[in-house]
């Protein structure tokens, strides 16, 4: 976050924006593979949207910050969570 404050201000006036996408749980090989039982019934529970994301999402989010659409966007975090930022 504090990257992303400090190269907004630093680059912001030169037409130049920075953020950052805090990412939540996504339907991974690596989260098939590595995320125990417990840790994926947790998420689940608790997650609003009660689902893993999908990749497209995540990627949908990284289009928006980069196009002109989100200029004005500076220096902010990108919750790309399913509305579950409390755990971390």
């Amino acid at each position: 976050m504090g990257l992303a404050q400090g190269l907004a201000k630093e680059y912001g006036p030169k037409g130049i924006t920075a953020n950052g996408i805090v990412l939540g749980l996504f339907d991974t090989a690596l989260s098939r593979d590595n995320l125990s039982d417990r840790g994926e019934r947790f998420w689940l529970e608790n997650c609003p949207v009660r689902r893993k994301g999908k990749l497209s999402e995540a990627s949908g989010a990284v289009l928006f910050l980069a196009s002109e659409t989100a200029s004005f966007i500076n220096g902010q975090m990108l919750g790309v969570n399913g509305g579950l930022d409390w755990v971390f």
